[in-house]
C-alpha cells in the first residue's frame, strides 16, 4: 500500500461493505493528517491520482505512476504488486479525488 496514505478498505460482500464502509469525513480527515504531518502537495496527490486513472486504461502509463509515486516518497517500488497494481492505482486515484474535493470546498489549500 502507498506509504502515507489512508489504506483501501476490504470488501468481501454487500453486507460486509454496509457495515465497514468508512464515513467521508472520516477518510478527509485521514488525508488531511497524511497531507500535513508528511508534508504533502496535494498538487502531487491530483496530479498522481490523474496519471493512476489513466494508467487503468493504458497500461504503458503504469511505469511512470510508479516513478512518480516513488521519487514523491508517496511509496516504495515494495509497495508495488508484480505486474499492474490496480489497487494501488484505485488508491492514488481517490485520494486524489477526495484531495481536489477538499481544496474546491476550502478545506485544504492546493
Amino acid at each position: 500500500m502507498p506509504k502515507n496514505l489512508p489504506p483501501p478498505q476490504e470488501k468481501s460482500n454487500i453486507g460486509a461493505v454496509q457495515q465497514s464502509e468508512p464515513d467521508i469525513d472520516s477518510v478527509k480527515e485521514q488525508v488531511l493528517t497524511a497531507i500535513n504531518e508528511f508534508n504533502i502537495n496535494p498538487m502531487v496527490l491530483i496530479n498522481l491520482g490523474q496519471m493512476a486513472e489513466q494508467a487503468i486504461g493504458n497500461k504503458a502509463l503504469y511505469p511512470m505512476v510508479q516513478d512518480a509515486a516513488i521519487s514523491n516518497g508517496l511509496a516504495d517500488k515494495e509497495d508495488f504488486k508484480p505486474g499492474i497494481d490496480y489497487q494501488m492505482l484505485a488508491v492514488f486515484a481517490t485520494v486524489a479525488r477526495i484531495a481536489k474535493q477538499m481544496i474546491q470546498s476550502g478545506e485544504l489549500r492546493g
